[in-house]
């Protein structure tokens, strides 16, 4: 099945950002993106300062992500990742309470999956979520610490480590 929507971009490599530090979760992760593309980009990635520069300078198509980070809040990251980008976030967690699912959708999450769960599940539920994104192909200038979307009239930069401001000119 190929995802025409924003998950595809030419040449037909996927971008994922895994941001887990589970060994067992980026397994699911990982057997899941291979079995659906078999030429996806993947990017591991296991502190959320690290995930926050790599979505905005690598602008993925996808965000796997646990909750799970030795320097943030996974909620808290989800609602970092959401106010800089709509990336596609789904969230890969064993925190099985619908409170913990409840906060991971209004924190800015697209899906939530409860682990354990089989690779073929994940992917289709990955395929859904990339059917439904309908993005334009962007022109981003990457200048450092700053980063130009022309198409969205954007401009990030960051003021410090870690920290990244997002700016709507219209």
């Amino acid at each position: 099945m190929e995802v025409t929507a924003r998950g595809i971009n030419k040449g037909g490599h996927l971008k994922v950002i895994l941001l887990e530090n589970n060994q067992a979760s980026l397994d699911i992760m990982t057997t899941a993106m291979k079995s659906g593309w078999p030429y996806v980009r993947t990017r591991i990635v296991v502190t959320g300062a690290e995930g926050i520069r790599a979505v905005v300078k690598e602008s993925p198509d996808l965000v796997l992500m646990g909750l799970s980070f030795p320097d943030v809040d996974g909620f808290d990251l989800i609602a970092q990742l959401r106010s800089l980008s709509d990336v596609p976030i789904i969230v890969l967690s064993d925190k099985a309470q619908e409170h913990d699912l409840v906060k991971g959708l209004e924190s800015g999450a697209d899906d939530y999956v409860v682990a354990p769960v089989a690779a073929g599940e994940l992917l289709a539920r990955i395929r859904a979520l990339l059917r439904r994104q309908e993005v334009p192909e962007r022109e981003v200038c990457d200048l450092g610490s700053l980063l130009l979307d022309l198409a969205r009239h954007e401009a990030r930069f960051s003021v410090s480590k870690g920290s990244m401001y997002k700016v709507h000119v219209n």
